[in-house]
């Protein structure tokens, strides 16, 4: 299945701006999306995000963070009650070319993505940005993940 994340420019570039706006640290976020079935795949429309506030870091440095469970629980309420996908944003700032995700990464969203799917069963894909550009994914029902196109 091919799946496509559609952002307005000015909600992308309020998210650019934030998640990159504290090198060398990594910054994080939620967006919430609609969700469109499409042959042959899944849009999902970004309608608006929120940053994890400074508060909810458990860690945070230049190649690595951690949020509070209870920021990432409280959004997936929201997703159970709307259906609304949940994108995980985050910054790679001191990358200089199109970002990858990392073993950290990898890492932890194996762990935080099963968690919200058990409170919302919902998609949920990934975002990660440097100041070169981004790079998406979604994860499958079923485990692994796909990439994910941006628009």
């Amino acid at each position: 299945m091919t799946s496509v994340l559609d952002a307005p420019e000015w909600l992308w570039q309020a998210i650019r701006d934030d998640l990159l706006s504290t090198p060398p640290l990594e910054r994080a976020g939620i967006g919430f999306a609609g969700i469109s079935q499409q042959r042959p795949g899944r849009r999902l429309l970004l309608r608006d995000w929120t940053p994890v506030p400074p508060g909810q870091y458990l860690a945070q440095h230049a190649d690595h963070l951690e949020v509070s469970p209870a920021f990432w629980a409280r959004h997936a309420k929201r997703a159970q009650v709307t259906g609304e996908a949940l994108i995980l944003l985050h910054s790679h700032p001191a990358g200089t070319g199109v970002p990858h995700f990392s073993v950290s990464d990898d890492r932890g969203e194996a762990s935080l993505v099963p968690k919200i799917r058990a409170r919302a069963p919902v998609p949920v894909a990934a975002v990660v940005l440097s100041p070169g550009g981004e790079q998406g994914r979604i994860t499958r029902a079923a485990g692994g993940s796909e990439q994910m196109a941006i628009r």
